[in-house]
């Protein structure tokens, strides 16, 4: 899973190239999400938004992320996991 911009997240919805969105809980109010996009060499790989200070985005309740997903680039499904806290 590789940390990327906002801009660059926009921009790789924006082209159709994103795909396996999941939402993971990585600890009590500690929420992410992950997308499979494909590269310029088609090879699919994992990314994550990051902050403007370089770490990866959290938020603390995943309804929020949920609605950010949704409201930000139409994402109505996808995986859902629980990893042990």
């Amino acid at each position: 899973m590789t940390p990327i911009s906002q801009q660059m997240v926009d921009e790789a919805f924006a082209s159709g190239r994103c795909s396996n969105v999941r939402v993971i809980r990585r600890a009590d109010k500690c929420w992410i999400f992950t997308v499979q996009c494909s590269g310029p060499d088609d090879k699919p790989q994992v990314f994550t938004l990051k902050t403007q200070r370089g770490k990866v985005r959290e938020w603390s309740d995943p309804r929020t992320l949920f609605a950010f997903l949704d409201e930000r680039y139409g994402v109505r499904s996808g995986d859902f996991i629980l990893e042990d806290v």
